[in-house]
């Protein structure tokens, strides 16, 4: 199997805690919203979504053990596929998904299945990493990414699902990307990608 716990502590859980300081009151109405963490790994997001003062939090994994520390948290945590949603048409708000769409084989239909959950004006958060970067042994030589995409490429998925791009990237260079239910938002190696009602916001 390919599943695997996520470790907290290091690079990642400084990331998390800055992008959702930074994007969460961008992408939010009510600290009410349901936001669901795709590939939640232990919960480190959504701690910090509850340090912020969000109380409607739910994460998604494969992984049993992160499911139970999750859970161990006081977290409602779904043991299943992202391709493959355990939640009903139009009842999330937000979903935040951090490194985990390259783990699909198939992400337009992944995409596809996020859209069939969201509210009509709900948002999406994407982070995903970069190709061809200095960490392509982490990434393009991971045994589970299977979908580490240039721009263009999300860009062309996000066209077939009729939204239209925008974006920009962390560091603040000029080449962007994302769309009007993604802004994408990347760091040097990775991309990001967030939106609020078609309009995109950027650092």
């Amino acid at each position: 199997s390919t599943v695997y716990s996520e470790n907290e502590g290091g690079f990642h859980d400084d990331v998390i805690r800055h992008v959702s300081q930074q994007f969460l009151p961008l992408l939010t109405t009510s600290p009410n919203d349901l936001i669901v963490d795709i590939g939640c790994g232990p919960g480190v997001f959504m701690e910090r979504a509850r340090d912020l003062g969000y109380t409607n939090l739910m994460g998604v994994t494969l992984s049993r053990t992160d499911q139970a520390v999750c859970e161990s948290k006081g977290f409602v945590t779904k043991r299943c596929s992202m391709s493959d949603l355990d939640l009903a048409d139009g009842s999330v708000d937000l979903i935040w998904c951090r490194h985990a769409l390259e783990h699909s084989p198939y992400p337009l239909f992944t995409l596809y299945e996020f859209d069939r959950v969201l509210k009509p004006q709900g948002r999406l958060y994407v982070e995903v990493p970069a190709p061809d970067n200095e960490r392509a042994f982490i990434h393009e030589y991971n045994p589970n990414h299977y979908s580490i995409m240039g721009e263009r490429m999300w860009a062309g998925m996000s066209k077939q699902q009729h939204v239209p791009v925008i974006g920009g990237p962390l560091d603040g260079q000029t080449r962007k990307w994302s769309t009007a239910r993604f802004l994408t938002v990347p760091d040097a190696n990775d991309m990001v990608t967030v939106v609020r009602d078609g309009e995109a916001h950027t650092l």
